[in-house]
């Protein structure tokens, strides 16, 4: 009986403090928001406006609910949960919630006037998924890369956004736009140098507009609208490139060269059902600059007015030197419009000694009103291998291809394109190309 008496009284106390643990509490006018919380795993119930200077540390596992009122101060969260019309405007936050999906709203201002940098990159902290409601989302402040980096790389990472971790989703509705007029990095993926093995990766970017403002009478070859510094898994979908100053997406690198090593790479990257717009007056570099890329797959995107007359062009896979890795790059189905570029729209060049690269196809694109269709310089000392560039179309007012240099590759395919201009060339004896095949589609 004694037995039975024990543990029905360990029962009785189990539940006692379960109970006493998911306990709701209400706010008041007259008390102090950082007393009230004070017990873990409770519901607390926000009907006021609570403005506070010191930090409100949240006990673990609680959920906050809003019934018309806001936290207005520092907090830090601990695997809370946010639910009701959630208001932090003016908050800083810091520590991890649990909710599936941040909603940008709960703390940007949205409205176009407002910085909204570095509320972004907070919610990014304590959320990997982030969903972005139709607004404005102005972006001017810088993002801190203190302790992140080893100080020496710190300066090179110069962005509004920065992500350094995995599993992260940006999402959009139609409307959202990220704005800036300040000439630097809009969003920059970056993981650590030498740890190639251990990038960040598993990220998404959707259905976002972006535009840098570019006013036409500027230039800034390195103020990019998405930079990747060695990301592994990553997709760039449904999104809007607009007025960008350098590249629309750049997949770049930490200045690597061949003394230092190859100390990032950016892998397994999809380009997918986007618009790149240059502008009026097309006063930027390219749209996708590749230096560093293995499986990269760039497909049905509409690229419309983009590059200046002394940058290479839309599409440009140019490894600076022999430290990247180009390999397995895919360019498929996209529409190009009106590039202003002097190698072509869809440029493919190994300039410098050392550099390589294999498995490049070219497939089944649609080419018209710009300065060339296709670029490809082949340098002295570079190798190159495996290049298929099939099935695309180069309409009349577009010369079709522009080969130079004297360099040696093996086993390339260029068959069935359709070049409108009677004009058309064959590849000039400079590029030696073994196992070459070599079949257009020439129309009157």
């Amino acid at each position: 009986m004694n037995e039975l008496k024990k543990i029905l009284c360990i029962i009785f106390v189990f539940m006692s403090t379960l109970f006493a643990e998911a306990k709701t509490v209400y706010d008041k006018p007259d008390v102090s928001i950082l007393q009230l919380f004070n017990k873990g795993k409770s519901k607390y119930i926000i009907q006021y406006v609570h403005q506070f200077r010191d930090t409100l540390r949240v006990p673990y596992g609680c959920e906050i609910q809003f019934e018309g009122g806001q936290l207005c101060g520092p907090i830090v969260f601990d695997n809370t949960t946010l639910s009701g019309n959630v208001r932090l405007q003016g908050s800083s936050i810091r520590g991890r919630v649990s909710n599936s999906s941040f909603n940008a709203s709960w703390l940007c201002a949205m409205d176009g006037v407002s910085d909204d940098a570095l509320c972004i990159n907070e919610i990014i902290n304590v959320c990997d998924n982030v969903f972005f409601p139709r607004g404005i989302y102005r972006l001017i402040s810088v993002y801190n890369t203190k302790g992140q980096l080893p100080k020496s790389y710190e300066s090179e990472i110069r962005t509004h956004i920065g992500i350094n971790k995995s599993n992260v989703s940006l999402m959009g509705e139609e409307g959202t736009t990220f704005i800036s007029d300040n000439p630097i990095c809009i969003i920059s993926l970056f993981s650590q140098p030498y740890s190639i093995d251990q990038s960040i990766s598993n990220i998404q970017i959707r259905n976002i507009v972006f535009d840098a403002l570019n006013d036409g009478e500027s230039f800034n070859e390195f103020a990019h609208i998405i930079r990747l510094v060695g990301v592994k898994g990553l997709l760039i979908k449904g999104c809007t490139f607009n007025r960008f100053w350098g590249d629309a997406i750049s997949f770049s690198h930490y200045g690597d060269t061949p003394v230092t090593g190859e100390r990032t790479r950016n892998q397994d990257v999809k380009v997918i059902n986007n618009f790149f717009w240059g502008g009026e007056h097309h006063n930027n570099r390219n749209a996708i600059s590749i230096v560093s890329g293995q499986n990269v797959l760039i497909k049905k995107n509409v690229f419309r007015r983009i590059s200046r007359s002394d940058m290479p062009g839309v599409i440009d896979i140019e490894p600076n030197n022999s430290a990247y890795t180009i390999d397995k790059i895919r360019i498929e189905r996209n529409e190009i419009d009106e590039c202003f570029g002097m190698i072509g729209a869809i440029g493919i060049q190994f300039l410098y000694e050392g550099t390589s690269g294999k498995r490049i196809k070219v497939l089944s694109n649609i080419i018209r009103r710009s300065s060339y269709g296709l670029g490809i310089a082949i340098g002295k000392g570079s190798v190159t291998s495996d290049f298929v560039i099939k099935k695309n179309i180069v309409f009349g007012d577009t010369r079709p291809y522009m080969f130079y240099r004297d360099g040696n590759s093996i086993n390339w395919i260029i068959s069935g394109n359709k070049f409108e201009m009677k004009s058309c060339q064959d590849i000039p004896g400079a590029i030696k190309v073994r196992n070459l095949i070599v079949n257009h589609n020439k129309q009157p």
